[in-house]
């Protein structure tokens, strides 16, 4: 009876074998087939953009677990009077994270936690990003990006302080801060509201700017993932 490897079941002749000959390589080269076509179906990418649970692939090895939290929101501006300027500054971005594992340390299912992103309102500071958890026996966590502000209606030139990029998160090999907002500044009756910050996985939302009396201008979306 021929021999088999402990991980994958690869077949060779033990000492007491009756001679194989070619059959012998044929054996061994099918079982390598196999499990070569086995490898084909495990999935490479798992892609989770709502909170829920992650399915280990039984197979696995090693795993790679990439995280972006959520980015802020920017601050609304308030109503501004005759001959004055209003406007939010920019929402940070939210923290990156990075971790490879042994899979055999992963639990059959890991709870994945992805914070909303921040929402924004007229006349209100914005909302802070959420933040990311991978439910390892050590979570693997990257923190949401800070709600830019508003800053009160005026006429002379004055600013609004942005929000601040997430960091601080616990776990991983490797992290990067999110990218803070623009500050917003007003001159006048231009009111010019600050963009958000860069993350790794996504840009800040653009910048916008008003000069005509009596109309406001609505703040964009970030792109791709965790932009403020």
């Amino acid at each position: 009876m021929p021999g088999a490897t402990p991980n994958y079941g690869l077949p060779y002749q033990d000492l007491g074998d009756a001679p194989n000959g070619p059959n012998l390589g044929q054996d061994l080269a099918e079982a390598v087939d196999v499990e070569l076509a086995r490898m084909d179906t495990i999935p490479k990418v798992t892609r989770i953009t709502a909170t829920g649970d992650f399915e280990k692939d039984p197979n696995a090895r090693w795993m790679i677990v990439e995280g972006q939290a959520s980015g802020g929101a920017g601050g609304g501006s308030d109503a501004a009077g005759a001959g004055q300027c209003s406007k939010g500054s920019g929402g940070g971005a939210g923290e990156y994270t990075r971790k490879i594992l042994d899979a055999s340390t992963v639990a059959a299912s890991v709870t994945v936690t992805i914070g909303a992103p921040g929402v924004g309102a007229v006349g209100a500071n914005g909302g802070d990003g959420g933040d990311l958890t991978f439910g390892h026996t050590t979570p693997i966590v990257a923190n949401g990006g800070q709600g830019g502000f508003k800053a009160s209606p005026g006429s002379t030139p004055f600013g609004a302080t942005p929000g601040s990029g997430g960091s601080g998160g616990t776990g991983g090999d490797y992290s990067a801060s999110g990218g803070a907002g623009e500050p917003g500044w007003s001159s006048g009756s231009l009111g010019i509201s600050g963009g958000g910050g860069d993350a790794k996985l996504g840009g800040g939302a653009p910048g916008r700017s008003s000069a005509v009396a009596s109309a406001s201008v609505a703040g964009v979306a970030a792109g791709n993932y965790g932009g403020g």
